[in-house]
């Protein structure tokens, strides 16, 4: 699996891993540390052609000012592993380069993951999945929401992130708004 992300800038970075951590220690819940960065996704696949894609999203971000992002309160997607995440606020701006970023992979992804797609997209920052049970939610909901996260920031990345079948995650292409492609690595498991 591949997927396009933004890394959080720090302090935010730490404060999610924080969070992960009080997670673990409280609960048990440790699934989340497959993948190492805390990001938002703004789109997901089986995978890219990967050529093409960074050099389109190069050209993209390039000539794209650092955004603005909002992050506030807990939230979870139902289910019965269901995901436990902060909500990612979704500003007009956000909605429209994300629907920009959309346009511009979809046809380069291999079975493009449909919850990403403009109409039904939620960014979120995720803080438990695959091994939080129904039972447990309103107790590990509680426990984030005491922390009442209202966060406000500047991003100016987009990374390709994949993804092993074991769920661990490595970064393959960093991009950086104004400048491009930054870097590009062999994700080697």
């Amino acid at each position: 699996m591949q997927g396009l992300v933004t890394l959080l800038p720090q302090p935010y970075h730490d404060q999610v891993k924080l969070l992960w951590q009080g997670l673990e220690d409280r609960f048990g819940l440790s699934y989340i540390r497959a993948t190492p960065q805390p990001h938002f996704s703004w789109q997901i696949g089986e995978s890219y052609q990967l050529a093409e894609a960074k050099r389109q999203l190069s050209r993209l971000v390039r000539n794209l000012p650092a955004f603005e992002v909002r992050v506030k309160g807990v939230a979870f997607f139902p289910g019965p592993l269901p995901v436990l995440y902060l909500k990612v606020v979704r500003s007009q701006k956000l909605m429209d380069l994300h629907y920009r970023l959309w346009g511009l992979l979809t046809p380069l992804t291999e079975q493009p993951h449909p919850y990403y797609a403009p109409k039904v997209w939620h960014p979120h920052i995720t803080l438990a999945m695959n091994d939080l049970s129904p039972s447990a939610l309103p107790e590990v909901t509680g426990w984030v929401d005491q922390f009442k996260v209202d966060w406000e920031f500047e991003c100016a990345n987009f990374t390709i992130l994949g993804q092993y079948a074991d769920g661990i995650a490595c970064e393959q292409v960093c991009f950086e708004c104004g400048k491009g492609l930054i870097s590009s690595n062999v994700c080697d498991q």
